[in-house]
Formats: C-alpha cells, structure tokens, sequence
C-alpha cells in the first residue's frame, strides 16, 4: 500500500531530521577490524520511476546513516569502507567526519563495462551533468595517523572493471537493484584474511568469514564481544552529535 501524501511528508521530516526508520535493527554486539558499508542514499526527486532506488529499498539521508552508530562497533584499529556515487561524495565525508573518522582515500573505483569489456554508456537517472559510469569506495580510519592495520598484499590495485549485468543478475539472492561487485569483498579479503569482517545494508547470506547486517540481510553468526573501552565509546557518540551540526 503506498503511503498518503501526509505520511511522505512525515517520513521527510523524520529523514532530514536523522531519525532512524522503525525496521532499523540493532547493530551486532561485537567489535570489527573492517566494516565496509553500501548505504542506500537518498535523492531528491521523484521516487517512482522504474530506475529510481527508491522504487525498490527504503532510502537514507546522510545524518540517517551517520546515526547508524558505526562507531561503536569499530574495534580500536579499524578500517572503514564506504559506497559512494558521485553526486554523493559531499555526502560521504559529511559521515565520515560525523563518525569522527579519518579519511584516507579511494580504495575501490568499480568502471561499470559491458559484456565485451567496453565502459557502458551512462544509463538511469541523470543525477549530475553527465551519467555516471563508475562508482567509489571511501576508506576512511579511527586511527590517528598511518596505517590502521598490516596489509597482506601490497599488490592489491584499486580499479575495478566489472560487467555491470553480470553483477546485477548475479545468483545472490535478494534485491539486486544497485548491486555491488562481489570483487571489492574478494579484495578486501586479500588485504586483511584474519580480520573481523562486517558487511552493512547486505542482502541476502552473508560472504564466507563475514558477518551480515542490514533489513534484507540474512542471519549470521555474532562474533564474540571484544573489550572495548566504555570511553571510546563515548568519545565516538559525542563526535558524532556534533559533526551532525553541520547540516
């Protein structure tokens, strides 16, 4: 049933002001060396056309998703990668530095190709000048100054050419609207095989040696509780409450 105007107008509100939707759920009761997150960002506009996400998935503001609690689950040195599109890049900081995080690069550019391996046209919505044929993902760390963690493989490269149907029709299942390549994962597995792993906004089971979190996620094993000091904590709450000041 779609929902009347007076209640769009509502969820509106509620979006810009931060609040959390009601189906939210809880955030796993454990500390990750690695949280890589592909938020379903909102845009303005018309929600309804066939292309539109908002036509297949609830969608966030920024200060929705920067009131995730991300830091929180963070372990004391802990890498964070984060899905942006282009016209969403302002946005990313905006979360990062409301998570009290420091950025430290593009990790991953996905070059959306076509089955020949030639860059697609732009397709979909227009959201900026020109249509989009790639995609970002931001790392951004807790960790002061250097690298947060040791790199097993220094070889690992940063652009990513993947056929743009193959990854939407891949047999995972779930939602495939806005679909991710599976080889940002596969790679960031090289980077850091023994570190603890979430996946947020997942949908379907959970990657082998992940764990899974998001509405349209399925179950996946909680890891055990790590000793993470109450202070930072608290430390990360009141960074992020005043970052949100930034409008």
């Amino acid at each position: 049933m779609e929902p009347s105007p007076l209640e769009q107008h509502k969820t509106n509100i509620l979006r810009h002001l931060g609040a959390l939707p009601p189906d939210t759920p809880p955030l796993p009761a454990s500390f990750f060396d690695v949280v890589v997150l592909d938020p379903p960002w909102f845009y303005e506009g018309v929600g309804d056309k066939p292309q539109a996400a908002g036509k297949h998935y609830d969608l966030l503001h920024w200060k929705q998703i920067a009131n995730l609690g991300v830091p929180n689950i963070l372990a004391d040195r802990a890498v964070v990668f984060l899905w942006v599109t282009s016209p969403k890049l302002e946005h990313g900081f905006n979360v990062l530095k409301a998570w009290g995080l420091r950025y430290v690069g593009i990790a991953f550019n996905w070059v959306k190709t076509t089955q020949g391996g030639k860059v697609i046209q732009g397709q979909g919505v227009r959201p900026t000048i020109t249509k989009g044929t790639t995609e970002l993902v931001l790392a951004a760390t807790n960790v002061p100054s250097g690298r947060p963690l040791p790199v097993s493989d220094e070889s690992v490269g940063q652009v990513i050419l993947d056929d743009l149907d193959e990854v939407v029709l891949a047999p995972r299942p779930g939602n495939r609207h806005s679909a991710k390549p599976e080889e940002v994962l596969s790679r960031i597995d090289t980077l850091y095989p023994t570190a603890r792993k979430l996946e947020m906004f997942r949908r379907g089971p959970p990657r082998p040696g992940w764990e899974a979190w998001g509405n349209q996620a399925q179950s996946s094993k909680t890891l055990p509780l790590s000793s993470k000091s109450p202070t930072v904590i608290a430390a990360c709450d009141k960074q992020t409450r005043e970052a949100m000041g930034a409008g």
